[in-house]
């Protein structure tokens, strides 16, 4: 069901879905027996972010259900509908349920399926049960498959092979307690059809255990073969690690929980994969006072001991603390919980810092692969400082000159740039996984040294992705083409940046010497509070457009201003979350463009603030260009401070804004 799969840009494994009262019997035939029954999915166990879209579950009217091998239809879309039918057996005592998705016609997890960017595949089926069913009643479904998530590194459809032949596609039959049987026959691939590279997708298959590990194909091409033991539950996500040619496959996911996001086991803050073999990385996080626990994947309860991990510490060689890791080069074990002393089970406590004020980066160190969690270990560092791993593999590179990345990813703070680190070519630097917005720019810079030694677009402001441009010593804003996540890896000697999809070699990178495709912007929701910007004679010239850049710490947007009436002055509201005395930068921008961003400015004027005493009107300082001053007056429209109503006890009132 199409709507249903849109919902879950920000679901997993576990959703929910709420009933409404509307009667739809008008819909039925009166001579017919009818029943309306609602649905609603299981509390929420997991969550997890795709993209930026956060969308609430919903229905669409005409989707199906099957309650005794009776189907019910939704008469209604939205976060809340009803369901009717108008067979003449009414099902009664207890109950199985099913949904099927889109254009499947029997209980079974499909070997092909339809891939939908963001989110589930439309054929992800569901299941309820219960002793008993009457008119009226919710039915609570529960998810049936496991689902991997990954990124299609290029278009095409995408093959999950079982190596030791485990069922990922089969039929299946639902208990009376909502679980259900799989067939002891069926399809070891499952294939989702349809992938564009760049995108996100999911895929449903049935949970298994990987003796053997899984391969993953695209069209002949293999791209990662392993996870040898990897356990498939069932209403769980896994992220498959950034796939590509001929890599292993490293099965395993790790995040933490703890303090710094209320414990939620259901949405750890996920390290990312590195450069380096068994390294992976949380930078820039400020760590609380209750410390963290590190966990493989996403906990159901606290019960599952096998996937969480923590501190092995003795204060008087009996007892187990939480522990506080002395921040610099030492390296720490991680326990897993087959901790036993004098008989007793011991637990691995909370790993914490000293001080909780200071950001810091985070590495996991996994030293050998396999199965006994007791190999990793961790450090903790400074932001921004460099690790050397056990033995002689610096991925941190030297600590003088660092080249870093600044831009509106990060609000353009110089104190809090994402720093490049080491590859093993000694040339190449990479900063994994950066989030960029289109359209909104960033730089190449040393942030010891300001921005007197930075690097920017060439001949190129716009990169494609999985393209290199070559910079130029201080060129202006690069932008992407796109939204999304990126790997961007910069060339020490031939000062090139390759922005590549997330997890995509580099080497693959096509040069790029034209201009990319400016994106479309779509203006933001916008407030009622209007202010006006009067520009100076230098400003009108060459029929320049207007536009004002807004930040607080929510956030930055970027507003286009109009002159509606012709009277010389331009107008725009404050953006939604915004309000008097936040930031505001007034811009000039080339009007042979239509997105508003810093590639397209031409002048601007200094960080201003929005005043608060009713003034609303800032004027550009006669013939000046750039940061060249001004002043904010009250801008009174005519007839916008007053309006006269009449209430119905004939009393006059007027009300002034």
């Amino acid at each position: 069901m199409k709507g249903f799969y849109a919902l879950l840009l920000a679901a997993v494994a576990l959703f929910g879905f709420a009933a409404c009262s509307q009667d739809n019997d008008s819909l039925l035939n009166e001579a017919m027996p009818t029943m309306t029954i609602y649905a609603a999915f299981e509390d929420e166990a997991t969550r997890m972010e795709l993209g930026t879209n956060n969308v609430t579950p919903k229905w669409e009217a005409g989707d199906q259900i099957v309650i005794n091998n009776t189907t019910f239809t939704a008469a209604n879309g939205g976060r809340r509908a009803t369901f009717t039918t108008t067979s003449e057996t009414l099902p009664s005592g207890s109950y199985t349920a099913v949904y099927l998705g889109e254009g499947v016609t029997k209980n079974c997890i499909a070997a092909e399926q339809q891939a939908v960017a963001g989110s589930f595949p439309k054929q992800t089926p569901a299941v309820a049960a219960g002793s008993a069913i009457e008119e009226g009643m919710t039915l609570s479904f529960k998810n049936v498959a496991a689902i991997l998530e990954f990124q299609a590194v290029e278009a095409g459809d995408y093959t999950f092979e079982a190596v030791g032949g485990e069922t990922l596609a089969a039929d299946f039959t639902v208990n009376g307690d909502a679980t259900v049987t799989f067939a002891t026959s069926g399809s070891s691939k499952v294939t989702l059809k349809g992938c564009e590279a760049g995108n996100t997708y999911m895929v449903s298959v049935a949970p298994a255990t990987l003796s053997q590990g899984l391969k993953v194909c695209v069209g002949t091409k293999e791209l990662r073969t392993g996870g040898v033991g990897m356990e498939l539950e069932r209403s769980t996500i896994y992220f498959l690690a950034g796939l590509s040619e001929n890599e292993t496959y490293k099965n395993l996911t790790w995040g933490i929980v703890g303090a710094h996001q209320g414990w939620d086991i259901s949405a750890p803050t996920m390290l990312d994969v590195t450069n380096v073999d068994g390294l992976y990385v949380l930078t820039n996080i400020q760590f609380a006072a209750d410390g963290f626990k590190f966990v493989k994947g996403r906990l159901k309860d606290w019960n599952d001991k096998e996937k969480y991990f923590g501190a092995h510490a003795k204060s008087d060689g009996k007892e187990y603390y939480d522990f506080t890791a002395e921040i610099g080069s030492n390296w720490y074990d991680v326990y897993d919980n087959n901790l036993v002393e004098n008989g007793n089970e011991k637990y691995p406590n909370n790993i914490g810092v000293s001080d909780w004020t200071k950001r810091y980066d985070l590495y996991l160190y996994f030293t050998e692969r396999g199965s006994d969690y007791n190999k990793l270990s961790y450090t903790i560092v400074e932001h921004g400082e460099d690790i050397v791993l056990p033995g002689n593999n610096n991925p941190g590179g030297s600590s003088d000159a660092r080249w870093a990345l600044v831009g509106a990813f990060n609000s353009w703070d110089i104190k809090n740039p994402t720093y490049f680190t080491a590859t093993e070519d000694a040339d190449i630097l990479v900063a994994k996984s950066v989030a960029m917005e289109a359209a909104q720019g960033f730089l190449i810079i040393q942030p010891e040294t300001g921005y007197d030694n930075k690097y920017g677009a060439g001949n190129v402001n716009y990169i494609k992705t999985n393209n290199y441009i070559i910079t130029s010593k201080d060129g202006s804003d690069m932008c992407v083409e796109a939204a999304g996540k990126y790997d961007i890896y910069f060339n020490l000697s031939t000062k090139a940046i390759y922005v590549m999809a997330d997890g995509v070699d580099y080497k693959t990178a096509t040069e790029q010497t034209v201009n990319g495709q400016e994106p479309v912007q779509e203006e933001p929701e916008v407030t009622d509070i209007a202010i006006y910007l009067k520009p100076n004679s230098n400003w009108k010239e060459a029929n320049a457009r207007f536009a004002a850049y807004f930040w607080n710490n929510s956030g930055n947007v970027w507003v286009s201003m109009a002159d509606a009436d012709n009277d010389g002055i331009y107008e725009c509201c404050l953006p939604e979350g915004y309000e008097l005395g936040c930031n505001v930068i007034f811009c000039r921008m080339n009007p042979a463009t239509t997105a508003n961003n810093w590639n397209n400015k031409w002048n601007q004027t200094a960080d201003l603030t929005t005043p608060t005493d009713g003034k609303n009107l800032y004027t550009v300082k006669d013939g000046t260009w750039d940061k060249g001053g001004g002043e904010w007056s009250l801008h009174d429209v005519a007839g916008s401070n007053s309006v006269d109503f009449s209430l119905s006890i004939d009393t006059n009132v007027t009300t002034r804004s």
